[in-house]
């Protein structure tokens, strides 16, 4: 996955935000995935605006103690497990 891709949610995706993170639903598929509240904000930046190497840079300016390279990673891991389940796709 380059640095530069952007991401957007698939055509039919419904996210609820919740007070401690949100729900990404697809209606299509009955799948229901519960986030945490960095996973609702991963999810936010997911607008086809933020490219990867942004949102990981975004994500360590909020938690400046845990080292970058872990952050790129898991994030990678993430949005990589969103794309796979048809929660999130590459934007055109």
């Amino acid at each position: 996955m380059s640095d530069n891709h952007t991401f957007t949610t698939g055509p039919s995706i419904v996210f609820r935000e919740e007070p401690d993170g949100g729900f990404v639903f697809d209606p299509d598929s009955g799948d229901l995935l519960a986030l945490n509240s960095l996973g609702a904000y991963v999810w936010k930046l997911c607008d086809g605006k933020h490219n990867k190497k942004e949102i990981v840079q975004l994500i360590s300016e909020h938690y400046p103690d845990i080292p970058d390279s872990r952050i790129r990673k898991d994030t990678e891991d993430f949005v990589e497990d969103l794309k796979n389940q048809g929660f999130l796709e590459i934007a055109p």
